[in-house]
């Protein structure tokens, strides 16, 4: 395995999502191949590493033109040639050549030995598990780039208690900061959320993993439920307290596999919610009263949730 390693920032990228993308990805095999896709032969640079095959249109290129997943891909060699092969990610077949025979078969070798693995699975021992973190931060950014978010707001908006939350609040952020502040927050409540869909959805979350989280927030959903049907016995400490202990046990659960950039909009974010001025404008305040019978319906609908799901 070579040592040399290489930057990368993903494709799509919001616009806050500029310099997160750039990090050190460890490289196990890498060079010039012909590439097939669609019929049409493209020169591409290559860089394998885990489980996934990154290229970009020359070697110096800091951004990646796409990468192929090697999870469920199976090899074929030699394809019609000695210096060609086949991979297999089904439904799709690509057709690469390489330089000589002898490159060929390494290329191979290396790709076959990484087929089975998912995203940021590079065996680097003991002393290279920083780049591995850094590697898998990679994939994090990478994926939670436009495309990847909007398939994760389809997904929630399918939801109707978080689209319903949601919903209102937005109105309660735009009523004490503004419209613009009130995009801001949402972008980053969705930027971050994408993340954890992402590592869920890649195996590196389990769900015992969100076990304490869940505790929290069942907790907290119960205090808000108390405060909104008793508003005089409403203390905005102990809901900011509960913020920021989320934010904490979030941090703490996805800490290894994003960059400190999302670690620093996660506590820009708790900051703002865990605000006790924001949260005393949200539960007493005259311009919320109508905002805060919709939030008790979503509150209560989601104690049910979690009671149906505990059963």
């Amino acid at each position: 395995m070579s040592d040399q390693a290489s930057k990368a920032t993903g494709g799509d990228k919001t616009a806050d999502d500029t310099t997160e993308g750039v990090v050190t990805v460890c490289v196990e095999k890498e060079g010039d191949l012909e590439f097939y896709k669609k019929s049409k032969c493209h020169n591409y640079y290559f860089m394998l590493s885990g489980g996934g095959l990154y290229y970009k249109s020359k070697s110096k290129d800091t951004e990646l033109k796409g990468i192929i997943k090697l999870q469920t891909a199976t090899v074929n060699y030699p394809a019609k040639k000695p210096v060609s092969w086949e991979l297999v990610v089904k439904p799709k077949q690509y057709t690469f050549s390489a330089s000589n025979e002898e490159e060929a078969k390494q290329w191979v070798n290396a790709i076959t030995a990484n087929c089975g693995k998912k995203l940021g699975d590079v065996d680097l021992g003991k002393k290279k598990q920083s780049r591995s973190m850094a590697f898998k931060k990679n994939i994090v950014g990478k994926a939670s780039s436009s495309s990847f978010l909007r398939t994760v707001l389809a997904e929630l908006s399918k939801d109707d208690t978080f689209a319903m939350y949601m919903k209102q609040l937005k109105r309660t952020i735009a009523l004490y900061s503004g419209r613009k502040k009130e995009e801001e927050i949402e972008g980053k409540i969705y930027h971050i959320l994408t993340k954890i869909v992402l590592l869920y959805q890649n195996g590196d979350l389990l769900e015992q993993d969100f076990d304490e989280l869940f505790t929290v927030l069942r907790d907290s959903l119960s205090l808000n439920i108390d405060y909104l049907e008793l508003p005089f016995a409403f203390e905005a400490k102990n809901i900011s307290n509960y913020w920021i202990t989320i934010i904490d046990l979030t941090v703490r659960l996805i800490s290894n596999y994003v960059t400190d950039k999302t670690i620093s909009e996660m506590r820009e974010l708790c900051k703002y919610l865990s605000d006790e001025s924001f949260q005393t404008f949200l539960f007493t305040d005259p311009k919320c009263a109508d905002i805060r019978e919709k939030m008790k319906a979503v509150f209560r609908l989601s104690w049910k949730n979690f009671d149906r799901n505990k059963e």
